[in-house]
């Protein structure tokens, strides 16, 4: 692993809103000094929004403007966007869409990841479990393409990529290693999100 060199941590996940999960350890680790880069694999297009919002145009550009702005709070750096299409689940799961995240080869999805890994040369990889929290079908292939671009990479990348945690475990260790004090916890839920949780308003979220 080359010395001195700034830590990094990328943090993989399916849709704008899913680093609401791990608010507390991204902005920790931010304000520690680590680099902290969240790869997105779609916009969230095909989610809900709040009955309270009204009619929305275009949801995936909300949302994705909602996850910048939520990156800036967290203090780390801009998403990087995957530009998959949201599979979306259940009944409304979009088995038609060649795009969907869930529809596309799996060797595709990791290919593109292996391109952000080697760009980011991160250290530690964060990703969902492997069943996606629960069983959300992108979650689930995110899980999977970015497992299989860690291994690709293993411990002979050059730039030093030497870890690998699905998120349950990583918030577990969080936790218990006391590195989320109350006032990260109460940052963590700053998120500007209209599109789903229209309570947490960006005046309620001054620091």
């Amino acid at each position: 692993m080359t010395r001195n060199r700034q830590a990094s941590l990328l943090v993989v996940l399916a849709h704008p809103d899913d680093e609401i999960f791990h608010g507390g350890v991204l902005a920790h680790l931010s304000e520690r000094g680590v680099r902290v880069t969240l790869a997105c694999a779609t916009d969230g297009e095909a989610g809900k929004a709040h009955p309270s919002v009204g009619p929305v145009e275009d949801l995936g550009a909300m949302r994705v403007e909602e996850l910048r702005l939520s990156c800036a709070r967290l203090g780390i750096e801009e998403p990087v966007l995957l530009r998959f299409h949201d599979s979306a689940r259940k009944e409304r799961q979009r088995h038609d869409d060649p795009h969907a995240l869930a529809n596309v080869d799996m060797l595709d999805v990791e290919a593109t990841l292996r391109q952000v890994i080697a760009e980011v040369k991160p250290h530690v990889i964060i990703t969902f479990e492997p069943h996606g929290g629960y069983y959300h079908p992108d979650h689930v292939a995110i899980q999977r393409a970015a497992t299989a671009a860690f291994f690709f990479f293993g411990l002979s990348f050059v730039a030093g990529t030497w870890a690998f945690i699905s998120s349950n475990i990583a918030l577990s260790l969080a936790t218990t290693s006391g590195c989320l004090p109350a006032t990260l916890l109460r940052r963590a839920g700053c998120f500007v999100r209209d599109s789903c949780f229209p309570s947490l308003k960006t005046k309620r979220c001054s620091t």
